[in-house]
């Protein structure tokens, strides 16, 4: 794997490619992958590489890693790739298109029969609707995934969810009874955390909820949360 991706990135860096539209077949030549499950993986991770350097050449490698996917009928390869994919498009704003594919990923998790799939599908899909403040069309999908995670006993999807779902009730709102939500989820993850021990974590929360005390009017909570952070 590491030796694949060092041979794709000295190729193009070499051939001073900047990905732009007329590049990309030199990008895809460079990247020859037959349809099977390890080829769609190495694709997945290239683009990874590539999502700070250059978007769009990761959203092509994504597109490619999903079209290999669909031919492998690899159901559990299409559905990762099917995430990938959705990933890069929803980091351009393409949320139309980001929707169809992680719908997509949520019926062949549903198809494999997999909760933590069905759950990992369900968060980029609250993700998604949170990105572009739709809380209500979101809050369903982060429910089903938090009610997989407490059934397993997974701590960390819980938390996850839980600080996901005190996001959509916080998002700008100065609305009381939304306040008042988001701060008993944000103060159940500062519990997790607390347990889990995961200290970058628990200061990032906690600094979420100091945020949301300092809107209630209790600033001197929000103070004493912001001096245990240090």
């Amino acid at each position: 794997m590491k030796t694949y991706l060092a041979f794709v990135l000295a190729f193009c860096f070499s051939s001073h490619l900047c990905f732009s539209v007329t590049n990309l077949d030199s990008l895809d030549k460079a990247t020859p992958c037959p349809a099977d499950t390890a080829s769609v993986n190495k694709l997945l991770k290239l683009a990874e590489s590539f999502i700070r350097k250059d978007e769009k050449a990761a959203e092509f490698l994504s597109g490619k890693a999903y079209r290999m996917a669909v031919l492998t009928g690899d159901k559990s390869c299409h559905f990762f790739a099917s995430i990938g994919l959705a990933s890069r498009l929803i980091s351009q704003g393409d949320y139309i298109q980001a929707s169809s594919y992680l719908l997509e990923s949520l019926k062949l998790a549903e198809e494999l029969n997999s909760n933590e799939k069905i759950a990992k599908a369900c968060i980029n899909l609250g993700n998604l609707y949170g990105a572009q403040n739709q809380g209500q069309s979101a809050l369903p999908y982060y429910e089903k995934a938090l009610n997989y995670y407490k059934s397993a006993k997974n701590k960390k999807g819980v938390a996850v969810v839980l600080s996901n779902i005190g996001n959509i009730y916080y998002a700008g709102s100065t609305d009381k009874k939304n306040l008042i939500r988001a701060a008993d989820y944000y103060l159940q993850v500062m519990e997790i955390e607390r347990i889990l021990k995961d200290t970058a974590k628990l200061i990032d929360i906690s600094n979420k909820m100091a945020l949301v005390y300092s809107d209630m009017g209790k600033n001197k909570e929000a103070l004493n949360l912001l001096k245990e952070s240090k």
